[in-house]
């Protein structure tokens, strides 16, 4: 189980701008709606990333047709461009489940499939369990959303990673911060930007030690940079916990 840490601008000013950083092996998701940000690791020669197409950020609050298709040719032309960087070890796929059917879903996501076969298909709850089913026999890693308001049921949860593994696929955790599934479930990989929300929700390290606000806003360098500590901690130890799972 890899955990890729959430950032952008915010965090990585906060964060990512310490020396230190530049040195140190992490796992990190990085989103095209920052693609700026992706210039800014360059000197990041340890990182594995992870890239999030950006789509449910840009597209998200007023999505329309015109705004995805120039969304999604920018977005395969970064590929494009970026697909011989090997410290990406995956791209996902362009989110547009709220705009198209499964059908047209399918076809750019071929036309990514062109560009590398590093592409992570993102399944989404309303397409029901059989096209997961047929998604995990058709592909070998898939995404499924686990945020806040989005999330499966947690008893469910196990069920689906099962099925995958079955058929010989990965399954990633978008969103996915729960210690108590993180605990029972053996995701492949995850991604997390939970430690971001410390300064604004005033709580200390991965498994939310509440703080006062007001020492927050007076430090919150200071709080991000010691959540995002705690947090590679925990992605240390989930690693750890599940290897012998999945035998790596």
């Amino acid at each position: 189980m890899r955990t890729y840490l959430g950032m952008n601008p915010i965090g990585h000013k906060r964060v990512l701008t310490d020396p230190i950083m530049k040195t140190r092996p992490m796992d990190l998701l990085f989103s095209f709606a920052y693609k700026k940000e992706y210039d800014l690791l360059k000197n990041f020669p340890k990182v594995n990333l992870m890239i999030d197409s950006g789509a449910f950020t840009i597209n998200g609050q007023k999505p329309n047709i015109n705004k995805a298709e120039k969304h999604a040719k920018e977005y395969m032309k970064f590929i494009l461009s970026t697909k011989k960087d090997p410290r990406i070890k995956y791209y996902f796929d362009l989110d547009f489940y709220t705009l198209l059917s499964y059908d047209e879903v399918h076809e750019i996501r071929q036309k990514l499939f062109e560009l590398t076969p590093n592409i992570i298909p993102i399944w989404h709850k309303q397409w029901g369990a059989r096209k997961f089913m047929a998604m995990c026999k058709e592909y070998n890693y898939i995404a499924i959303p686990c945020r806040l308001g989005m999330e499966l049921e947690k008893k469910g949860l196990i069920n689906y990673v099962n099925y995958a593994h079955k058929n010989h696929c990965k399954i990633h955790g978008l969103g996915l911060t729960n210690v108590k599934v993180l605990d029972k479930v053996p995701f492949d990989s995850l991604d997390s930007m939970s430690w971001i929300q410390s300064a604004n929700f005033s709580y200390y390290g991965a498994r939310r030690t509440y703080i006062q606000s007001d020492y927050v806003s007076e430090n919150v360098d200071k709080v991000c940079k010691g959540t995002f500590l705690q947090h590679l901690k925990q992605a240390e130890y989930y690693h750890n916990k599940w290897k012998w799972y999945h035998n790596d």
